[in-house]
């Protein structure tokens, strides 16, 4: 409830704990977005962290290879790339 701007005030079960029946009151100074953050913050930077490191591998290998590599043409979308290894 309170990840939507209300606190529970009380709490009544019904048949045996079968339903339960809330009272709340909407709190007044709600900040979804401070909610979010505490909740996704972590999980959201250790995605991105996760895809900054690959994208960083990626380019190493490339660079590697390339090294490696005699002078070559590459075509990419109709555009020639010369990499040279002087």
């Amino acid at each position: 409830m309170r990840v939507t701007g209300f606190e529970v005030v009380e709490k009544q079960y019904f048949r045996n704990d079968h339903s339960v029946f809330y009272a709340t009151r909407k709190v007044e100074s709600f900040n979804r977005l401070a909610v979010l953050c505490l909740n996704e913050y972590a999980l959201n930077k250790d995605m991105f962290m996760s895809f900054v490191k690959a994208q960083q591998e990626a380019v190493s290998r490339i660079t590697l290879h390339l090294s490696l590599c005699p002078p070559r043409h590459f075509y990419i979308n109709d555009a020639i790339l010369v990499f040279r290894t002087d």
